[in-house]
């Protein structure tokens, strides 16, 4: 899925919110599991989901490794996953070329 410049503008996190997406197309969980497993409310996923807002650290690595359960990788390698798009989207609000 690619956003548009325009989309970008709308939210934060746009290629973290299409990284998350992702992993929940190719493991199939649901986002009320993931919740309940970071401690957050359904809304606090959405906001993720839809590129509102990145988790704070420990939420973060908590869903790095609810992720990692459900995909047999090592918590670990989905960290480091994770942490490119947030990357890419702090640089695009920088307004440096990703």
């Amino acid at each position: 899925m690619d956003i548009t410049e325009d989309e970008m503008e709308k939210v934060r996190s746009p290629y973290f919110s299409q990284w998350l997406c992702k992993q929940k197309r190719a493991t199939k969980f649901k986002w009320k599991d993931m919740a309940n497993h970071l401690g957050i409310s359904t809304q606090g996923v959405d906001n993720y989901a839809k590129g509102f807002s990145h988790p704070q650290c420990m939420k973060l690595y908590r869903l790095c490794e609810f992720i990692a359960i459900h995909t047999n990788k090592t918590t670990s390698v989905v960290w480091y996953e994770a942490l490119k798009p947030i990357i890419k989207d702090y640089n695009h609000k920088q307004g440096k070329k990703t």
